[in-house]
């Protein structure tokens, strides 16, 4: 048994050995592949102002995207978002997700369909236009490294702001 026991305890060691010298690697790669915290504040601006320009309505703000993503959300998991829902989704309070519904309804982005089964309840989902525009968004988020700026930005000593 002691042979056996001393066998298992060697295999573990040098397991042990390998895994410290593979989470050694793994953060090295990670320290060295990370971005700096200013690339992705950058990236996160950039992505916003393409937001702005894919759906340029002034009555379009941080709410009314909420809802629209938890609506591309739900589309993706192939599930229905009631109106209390995509309040909560919102964020804020239900009157203020109500008003921003109701201009992403009027704009067009958002389509309100009563349930059948329940007539006190109705269901929200995208419009065409919402779903290509988030569409065309989800693809320049998912693009590495980096968004292409849009034409608002700004040069500030040699770089793009």
């Amino acid at each position: 048994m002691d042979s056996n026991h001393q066998a298992l305890r060697e295999a573990l060691d040098s397991l042990d050995r390998s895994l410290s010298v593979i989470r050694a690697m793994v953060n090295e790669y990670r320290a060295l592949h990370a971005p700096p915290p200013s690339f992705t504040i950058q990236r996160y601006i950039r992505l916003r102002r393409l937001r702005e320009e894919l759906l340029p309505r002034a009555e379009f703000r941080d709410p009314a995207w909420d809802i629209l993503l938890d609506l591309r959300i739900a589309e993706m998991r192939g599930s229905a978002v009631s109106i209390s829902s995509a309040c909560i989704a919102a964020a804020v309070p239900a009157s203020t997700a109500l008003r921003h519904i109701s201009a992403l309804v009027k704009a067009g982005l958002v389509a309100r369909e009563e349930d059948h089964r329940d007539g006190r309840r109705a269901f929200l989902r995208l419009t065409d236009e919402a779903r290509n525009a988030l569409a065309n968004w989800e693809e320049a988020a998912l693009k590495s490294p980096s968004v292409k700026g849009s034409e608002g930005s700004r040069s500030n000593g040699g770089r793009t702001v």
